[in-house]
């Protein structure tokens, strides 16, 4: 491995660290100070119990024993930062194809248009022309 492919590699885990920080982030609530008659946030955020114990268990399970629904979160994950060709099944006859787009993740930050707008899973076969 070169000194680029670890920049790269480097780039792709701050990424997915930074998606992961601004899911967890969104899901806090922030916690409330009361000082004499102000009110106002501490500037420190709060995990609901049931993300913790979500999470937890989350982390503490091997992939391979994650339930269908969260490997399915996870590879979403790895195909929105390492790109396509990605399966995906057709919402007309539920069939497997592979999906393919122009977007090109190496430092651009940009997200697979099918992540955009999920609705356009059509095969060739049934694609709107």
């Amino acid at each position: 491995m070169n000194k680029y492919d670890i920049e790269e590699c480097s780039k792709v885990a701050h990424d997915i660290w930074a998606h992961w920080m601004n899911h967890l982030f969104s899901q806090c609530g922030e916690e409330i100070s009361t000082v004499g008659d102000r009110i106002g946030t501490t500037g420190r955020l709060i995990i609901p119990k049931e993300k913790v114990e979500l999470w937890r268990r989350q982390m503490e399970t091997e992939y391979a024993n994650l339930t269908e629904k969260e490997k399915q979160s996870d590879r979403e994950i790895a195909y929105d930062f390492f790109g396509c060709p990605r399966p995906v099944i057709c919402d007309s006859c539920q069939n497997w194809y592979w999906h393919e787009c122009e977007y090109n993740p190496q430092g651009s930050g940009a997200r697979c248009a099918l992540s955009l707008r999920p609705e356009n899973n059509q095969c060739t076969k049934h694609k709107a022309k």
